[in-house]
């Protein structure tokens, strides 16, 4: 699964804010590093999220029920058979998502937005790897699902990985003329920035480590 879109994203405007946060990184609060986009149909199920730093800590519990979230936080999301996100309900807002394509990774082809007082859509195209919006390149991805370049903020980020056998691994990621180098211990990924993340198996993030902010994540289903 390897995701991760991570990801993840910022928002460009007070509306696109709702629609383009691929939050959808996994629709929780606790979001992951990155969203790993799957086709395998028994993804792993997050069941708890804690988050720690040096003044708050909190933690949020997932039930499920088939292929539906809900979160101790009010958060609902519905899932695809592949792990992607269909629709993300917290509060009075509700995201959909459409995807295309799903033999390697899922393809995002529409994100709708319904809140009390407006309706927002956005399409998207692609071309084989490469994910645009109104004809400007937005992503490029390889052929796992894995981000290798976004512009989806003010400045391109590059990202680069090795060993792609059962996740792929990120050596690097840069941007203008900043960059940030990783180097493996297992499935344990630590920074030149000091941080540190550590995966399951099949590329999920157990924990991670950054800038003094700690997550942990526990799943279920993963086999």
């Amino acid at each position: 699964m390897g995701y991760v879109f991570s990801v993840i994203n910022r928002y460009y405007c007070i509306m696109k804010s709702k629609i383009f946060s691929i939050l959808v990184v996994l629709g929780f609060s606790c979001n992951e590093k990155e969203f790993v986009n799957s086709s395998k149909s028994n993804f792993c199920k997050v069941t708890r999220c804690a988050y720690q730093n040096s003044d708050t800590n909190y933690i949020h519990n997932y039930t499920w029920i088939e292929n539906t979230q809900k979160g101790s936080d009010g958060s609902l999301n519905d899932y695809n058979s592949y792990g992607s996100v269909i629709q993300n309900i917290q509060s009075e807002d509700t995201f959909t998502y459409e995807y295309d394509d799903c033999n390697n990774y899922c393809k995002m082809t529409k994100q709708i937005y319904k809140g009390l007082d407006s309706t927002s859509v956005i399409n998207y195209t692609w071309a084989g790897d490469t994910q645009e919006i109104d004809g400007n390149i937005l992503a490029i991805y390889n052929s796992n699902g894995y981000l290798l370049k976004s512009y989806r903020g003010m400045l391109p980020v590059t990202y680069k990985y090795e060993d792609c056998e059962n996740f792929c691994k990120m050596i690097s990621k840069s941007a203008h003329n900043s960059e940030v180098t990783y180097y493996w211990e297992g499935n344990t990924q630590k920074g030149s920035d000091g941080s540190i993340f550590e995966y399951n198996e099949r590329g999920y993030l157990l924990r991670s480590t950054e800038y003094g902010n700690v997550y942990t994540y526990t799943y279920e289903n993963c086999n």
